[in-house]
């Protein structure tokens, strides 16, 4: 699952930077943060099955910020990443207890429509498990889709489905994440505003007619 995201958001990015004009999303930097829930599993030599832990606060979540360049039909971004996976036990009651985190770098593509733009992301990053697991480390890429509605000018809410898998370099265990979030963005340059300008209508006055008065007829024949 992991490969065909990764594999979709390449061919998405490739293709939309293709035709792609300098954003009207709005430029400059941006910040953000996410909760929501990561699936996660580990496989090789310690397996532990699949199972959803929610990320709050205090245990997990997600963090993003970056720059958007802008542009008259795409957004197309840099920024980087934290990713909190929660801890927990997996085949309780006596199951593997780990989470994991991950620091790295993603590009972003997005095609606005009005206040709504789906967006599409890939990333490189490093990543560790938590726990029972800290020893599994390593690089990887991921990949992420999701959705972004601008509430005002420099705020928007959003919602992300992301993927990543990593292992060490001995290829013993792995561990694989899928999280679905929502959160938001703060960006801190508000989109400039076009008005158009205002154009009066010129009407012009039709010229007078002159007027014709009737002279006296003191010529005429007798009746």
């Amino acid at each position: 699952m992991k490969k065909i995201m990764v594999h979709i958001a390449w061919v998405v990015l490739l293709l939309v930077t293709m035709g792609a004009q300098a954003g009207e999303y709005g430029g400059g930097g941006y910040w953000g943060a996410r909760l929501g829930v990561n699936t996660s599993r580990a496989d090789g030599v310690i397996n532990a099955p699949i199972k959803s832990t929610a990320a709050y606060v205090l245990q997990g979540g997600y963090l993003q910020g970056g720059y958007i360049f802008t542009s008259k039909t795409l957004v197309l971004g840099v920024g980087g990443y934290f990713d909190w996976n929660p801890s927990d036990q997996h085949n309780s009651p006596d199951g593997v207890i780990y989470g994991s985190r991950s620091l790295g770098m993603d590009a972003k593509v997005g095609l606005p429509f009005g206040v709504w733009m789906p967006y599409t992301k890939l990333g490189y990053g490093y990543s560790t498990g938590t726990k029972e697991l800290h020893a599994v480390t390593g690089n990887s890429l991921n990949a992420a889709f999701g959705v972004e509605y601008k509430t005002e000018p420099q705020w928007s809410l959003l919602g992300e489905y992301k993927v990543d898998g990593f292992g060490g370099k001995n290829g013993t265990t792995s561990i694989s994440n899928k999280m679905f979030t929502f959160g938001f963005n703060y960006y801190f340059n508000a989109p400039a505003v076009f008005v158009a300008p205002v154009v009066e209508e010129v009407f012009e006055e039709e010229a007078p007619k002159p007027v014709v008065v009737p002279t006296a007829v003191t010529d005429a024949p007798p009746i």
